[in-house]
């Protein structure tokens, strides 16, 4: 029987899945922003203790973020098997990009903060995948993991206590700037340097688009809690993240808006 190509995925399905991980992005958004103010509130005490209950902090990391990674990993089954990247010749330049989009981040952390914190250096490596542009039919799991698992998440984790000490802290930390480096420097050079090896023919929004790989937010949290046991550590991972997802976004609208 010979094989029969499947058809591209359709356009509408496209604009559905954009317009429910817009939405999501927005609520993910929201939920950091509560952490933030919560945990540096006069409650903030009641932070640590909600989501250290029955270490319930643990059961949304490890339990529900499940969900999150299930519905990644359909999108890019459904990208590999009917979308744009059904071909090895369509699949291996992002992938390339992909490749340098993660290793070079990773060796600009080592080169800053390898001496002091080396097992930081897959948080820099991690793209909210949250944002991701990809195209998902699976319509009951992947509202669920953009409204409720990722923002609640963002929650969980997000919130840091902000002080003046702190934040000397850990902007005298090379731990905090191998993240940020990695992220806001290392994201767009990496995604540029991995399509360069098959292409010379660079779009003009490539670089846009690196630089939108730097949002690290869910991911890099991800990832830090489990590279640092350290609290002090682990809250300057969290703020370097925050400040890098914010300088890689402010980066990529620029270069996006750019004509």
């Amino acid at each position: 029987m010979p094989h029969r190509r499947l058809k591209p995925l359709p356009r509408p399905a496209l604009r559905e899945f954009l317009a429910t991980e817009s939405a999501g992005g927005v609520v993910l958004l929201a939920g950091a922003i509560a952490a933030l103010m919560w945990a540096n509130s006069p409650w903030s005490a009641t932070y640590a203790d909600v989501w250290g209950w029955h270490d319930l902090r643990h059961w949304i990391n490890d339990g529900l973020m499940t969900v999150f990674f299930l519905v990644v990993g359909l999108e890019v089954k459904r990208e590999l098997t009917r979308g744009h990247l059904a071909s090895w010749r369509a699949a291996a330049t992002p992938a390339l990009a992909a490749v340098g989009g993660m290793a070079v981040p990773a060796l600009v952390y080592l080169a800053i903060a390898g001496s002091t914190a080396p097992r930081g250096w897959a948080v820099p490596m991690a793209t909210d995948i949250a944002l991701a542009v990809a195209v998902a039919l699976e319509r009951g799991v992947h509202p669920w993991a953009s409204f409720v698992v990722v923002p609640v998440f963002a929650l969980a984790n997000a919130g840091i206590t902000v002080t003046g000490a702190g934040l000397r802290d850990a902007f005298g930390s090379a731990l905090t700037w191998g993240i940020v480096a990695g992220l806001v420097l290392g994201k767009p050079i990496g995604v540029l340097a991995g399509r360069a090896i098959l292409t010379r023919d660079t779009p003009p929004r490539l670089a846009g688009i690196g630089a939108a790989a730097g949002i690290g937010f869910t991911v890099a949290l991800f990832i830090a809690e489990l590279a640092f046991d350290d609290p002090i550590q682990h809250d300057q991972a969290k703020l370097a993240i925050l400040v890098a997802s914010l300088l890689a976004g402010c980066l990529s609208t620029a270069l996006l808006r750019r004509p």
